[in-house]
């Protein structure tokens, strides 16, 4: 006898292979495709599905709609985020933490359809704690305009919860640049942003004005991320200094090397 399985997908899948074992998953916004030992969907949100066990089922009809954070129980945390000339820092604090596995940083431009750009492990032992916990960490390659940030929290069990949403307004300029870590060890990590294709000159002085680094990078439109040896550099203060050759935009970093 072939079983017939038949499931309405909104937010959330059950997608039952034994009757007494019901799996919950979310989705994204783009429908996607979920197995389940010899059970195959893909599907699209909104689709009210048939399955054959044993068969694999394709679902083109559905209306598409988009994952909707207020459909899902609110995260325990608060959300901030401040504009930089070339990143856009974000902050979360939680107010206690239980089961937490996992938080994703969600990114999008209208508001509606996100993606994650980063994911981050809970700082809780065993993912639990009554205490207060921060997480830091930087969008190095916002859009122009309108960036819009939610937290997407995990927990070990397969749940979701969501955080409210913020937006943040963000000028992308025709050159931009950032290094980290500052201070640095034996390597830098240079980010650079360039409208168009071009060339960008790299200085580094001592702090006695004495030059100790050259080079020259080629850059692609758009972002991209080098990387500077410092292994052979003594510990001290340096000053670092990028030129767009295409632009004639420059900028000057005090770099400490530890």
């Amino acid at each position: 006898m072939r079983t017939i399985i038949t499931i309405f997908l909104l937010f959330t899948f059950s997608g039952v292979c034994q009757a007494q074992v019901p799996r919950q998953q979310a989705i994204s916004a783009g429908g996607g495709s979920v197995v389940k030992q010899n059970l195959v969907i893909d599907f699209t949100i909104g689709e009210m599905v048939t399955a054959t066990a044993g068969a694999p089922v394709n679902c083109t009809q559905g209306m598409q709609q988009p994952l909707r954070a207020e459909d899902f129980p609110k995260a325990s945390l608060t959300l901030k985020g401040y504009t930089h000339p070339d990143h856009i820092e974000l902050s979360f604090t939680t107010a206690h933490e239980t089961n937490s596995a996992f938080f994703h940083v969600e990114r999008s431009a209208d508001g509606i359809h996100f993606s994650d750009i980063e994911t981050i492990r809970s700082k809780a032992p065993g993912g639990n704690s009554t205490a207060s916990l921060t997480y830091q960490t930087s969008d190095l390659q916002p859009l122009s305009g309108n960036n819009h940030y939610r937290i997407r929290q995990q927990l070990a069990n397969g749940s979701i919860l969501y955080s409210e949403t913020i937006q943040l307004s963000y000028a992308i300029q025709n050159w931009q640049v950032r290094i980290w870590p500052n201070p640095a060890n034996s390597l830098l990590n240079l980010y650079l942003y360039s409208v168009n294709p071009g060339r960008t000159e790299l200085q580094l002085f001592s702090i006695t004005g004495a030059l100790v680094e050259r080079r020259s990078i080629l850059l692609p439109a758009g972002y991209s991320r080098h990387q500077i040896p410092l292994a052979q550099l003594k510990t001290g203060i340096y000053v670092l200094y990028l030129k767009d050759m295409t632009t004639g935009a420059s900028t000057t970093v005090k770099l400490i090397k530890r």
